[in-house]
């Protein structure tokens, strides 16, 4: 992963305080690689992981939402199959949530 990406690399762990502090509209740029900030939030196990996928999809502007979860890296995967190719399927805890209902909803609650 490329540094030119701060929030794709704090996504990636899970570090939802720092990813927080990074400016809004990173969190809809594109890497090297064709993946967004929420394809490397898809790919974090666990609580962080899920609250990272939260607060970005809580922070993507609503016009461009379709297309950040819709959106296909160079290898043709989306954030939501990247969740499910890493067993991010698991309840969100006090939430009942899953990460997968949350990328394909677009939910931010």
């Amino acid at each position: 992963m490329s540094t030119n990406y701060p929030a794709h690399h704090l996504a990636s762990e899970g570090a939802l305080e720092a990813l927080q502090a990074r400016p809004i509209k990173e969190l809809t740029q594109v890497d090297d690689d064709g993946r967004t900030t929420l394809h490397w939030a898809a790919a974090t196990k666990g609580e962080k992981g899920h609250q990272c996928i939260e607060y970005i999809l809580q922070n993507i502007p609503q016009q461009q939402m379709a297309n950040q979860i819709d959106h296909t890296d160079e290898s043709h995967w989306t954030p939501l199959m990247i969740a499910a190719s890493v067993g991010n399927a698991t309840t969100t805890g006090k939430h009942n949530n899953t990460a997968l209902l949350k990328i394909r909803s677009g939910s931010n609650t």
